[in-house]
């Protein structure tokens, strides 16, 4: 049987999943109401063995839902283990409304646009940024921020189609012997009633407390990553 969902509330957000799947039952921006789960969808996903164990926890910040995602391998042999977290898949309540739904996905070139679209990014140079985003003029927007800094290496990705918006981050294979266990990197998620702008504060935020640049003139670039200046 299905866990009950867990629900995690902030000013601004109210998120509804269960802890063991993953399933968004609800997703919101309290404020307006906004849904972004208009249908449920997992906001994780697993590749390798089925009898891998899965929990989500969360906790709220002055920013939003930090999300940690532990997956336990309770077999007597190793298995190889591919994460995809978060994994956003968003729609509109019918065609009009979908095509609406706006993209930020800054990999080589910033691809901020509703028309469909298709990419990947390995995180490097080329995709020097953690966060994804999403908004709608009756929604506002919705980001998340993959706050790692080990730079651990992951592949960035996103598909618009006429059905659905698909943000999300893959996390490269990892073997995880018997007893075994893996914690991603945590997942900060948050609605705003603004645009994806905001996502883009939170990650400067976010990097703000940990960055340090190596040269005193080194400054932040939204489409450049680290910089000197």
């Amino acid at each position: 049987a299905r866990a009950q969902a867990a629900a995690w509330l902030t000013p601004d957000t109210e998120l509804r999943a269960d802890p063991q799947t993953g399933r968004v039952e609800a997703l919101r921006h309290r404020a307006s109401a906004a849904a972004w789960a208009d249908r449920p969808f997992p906001l994780f996903r697993v590749s390798g063995s089925e009898h891998l164990r899965t929990e989500l926890a969360a906790r709220t910040t002055p920013d939003g839902i930090l999300l940690t995602l532990r997956i336990t391998n309770p077999g007597a042999q190793p298995q190889l283990v591919t994460p995809t977290f978060p994994d956003l898949q968003l729609r509109g309540t019918n065609a009009a409304d979908h095509a609406q739904l706006r993209y930020c996905f800054p990999a080589r070139v910033a691809l901020i646009g509703s028309s469909n679209q298709s990419d990947r990014a390995f995180y490097s140079g080329i995709c020097p940024v953690q966060f994804l985003a999403a908004d709608h003029p009756a929604r506002g927007s919705l980001h998340v921020v993959i706050c790692d800094t080990n730079h651990t290496r992951k592949l960035f990705g996103l598909d618009k189609t006429g059905e659905v918006l698909r943000l999300f981050a893959e996390h490269e294979a990892r073997q995880l012997p018997p007893g075994g266990e893996w914690v991603l990197p945590p997942v900060l998620l948050a609605t705003t009633g603004g645009t994806w702008h905001a996502g883009l504060a939170a990650y400067r935020r976010w990097l703000d407390s940990w960055y340090r640049p190596a040269a005193k003139n080194q400054r932040w670039s939204f489409r450049m990553g680290p910089r000197k200046v």
